[in-house]
């Protein structure tokens, strides 16, 4: 009697477990495949995701508006862009960020190495003075009117330019042509994230030429973050929450040790890329990885800085708390 009920108990935690293992696949977009996406790779790589009953894979799409207009379509359940692509459909009340894991805008500007040598540009002076002598020249974007076009345009205009008429943009497209357009000249320089630099460095084509630390606007920006709809938040908030929960403990493996996520990162999602390249980036982008939680105070400086760089679509979005983004799901 005893060997049976030990049998039934068996039988009744093997059906538990079974039920339990089914795993709610989720698709999350993005605009771009870039290292400062990590904290969303990462825990595919090392199983974050499927220790929460999760099966997650990353679609990538060029440029924000579509990894958006994936998830409110139905074709994905969380995208990861720019803070400037999510104020762009504020308006629609339909999306919201539930957790931001990179807290600075860490975007490089990076210059092919004949203009910098003809420019004589120095990487020791002010970076204001640095742009001032790359006047007329051609910046390739990934799209038009995205954070690596507007940003270019900032930076123009800091420098005391004026990017209608000192710069020439040229949209280019996903990293990988952005830097085939800095070998083959037909672009002088983009603005993106890391490892974009690190790789046009490596190659000998060109050298990060303003790095994101430089720029006190920049430190302190809710940049990239998980968004979804408010309407799964709705019927799905255990989803929602363990999402989240495998990507911060992804961003705090980021932040506490670099180089080991940056090995793990090199076996995984980014086979291919030299481990010392990605390992350079996340070093580089470490601070940016600090847990924070979102203030309205933050993203009114995204409003601030995007209307400087003429993105009118941030100037009149509420930016209190539950409108496009929330920390109900920070992890404590």
């Amino acid at each position: 009697m005893r060997a049976f009920r030990h049998f039934l108990l068996a039988c009744v935690a093997f059906g538990v477990a079974g039920a339990a293992a089914a795993e709610d696949k989720v698709v999350i977009s993005t605009a771009t495949k870039t290292v400062s996406f990590g904290p969303v790779f990462l825990p595919i790589d090392t199983g974050g995701f499927k220790k929460r009953n999760i099966e997650a894979s990353v679609v990538v799409l060029t440029g924000g508006m579509p990894a958006i207009s994936a998830v409110l379509g139905g074709d994905a359940q969380f995208t990861v862009v720019a803070d400037d692509e999510l104020l762009k459909v504020a308006d629609s009340g339909k999306m919201i960020r539930v957790h931001n894991f990179v807290n600075s805008f860490t975007q490089n500007f990076q210059v092919r190495n004949p203009i910098l040598a003809e420019r004589k540009v120095s990487l020791t002076e002010p970076w204001r003075e640095r742009i001032k002598k790359l006047k007329g020249i051609t910046v390739g974007v990934l799209g038009l009117g995205g954070s690596s076009d507007l940003s270019g345009r900032w930076l123009w205009r800091e420098a005391g330019l004026d990017p209608a008429n000192d710069m020439k943009i040229q949209r280019v497209g996903a990293l990988p042509s952005l830097i085939a357009s800095l070998k083959e000249g037909t672009a002088d320089a983009f603005v993106l994230s890391a490892p974009a630099g690190q790789i046009v460095e490596a190659q000998g084509i060109g050298k990060i030429t303003v790095r994101w630390d430089e720029v006190a606007e920049w430190r302190e920006e809710p940049f990239l973050g998980l968004d979804t709809r408010k309407d799964l938040i709705a019927s799905n908030r255990d989803l929602v929450k363990r999402v989240v929960e495998a990507v911060a403990e992804a961003q705090k493996q980021i932040y506490d040790d670099p180089q080991a996520a940056a090995a793990i990162l090199a076996k995984g999602s980014f086979a291919g890329t030299d481990p010392k390249l990605i390992a350079a980036s996340l070093v580089q982008m470490r601070d940016a990885y600090r847990a924070a939680k979102m203030t309205a105070g933050g993203w009114e400086r995204v409003q601030k800085t995007r209307l400087a760089m003429d993105a009118k679509s941030a100037a009149a979005v509420p930016v209190q708390e539950g409108g496009i983004w929330t920390n109900e799901f920070f992890p404590q």
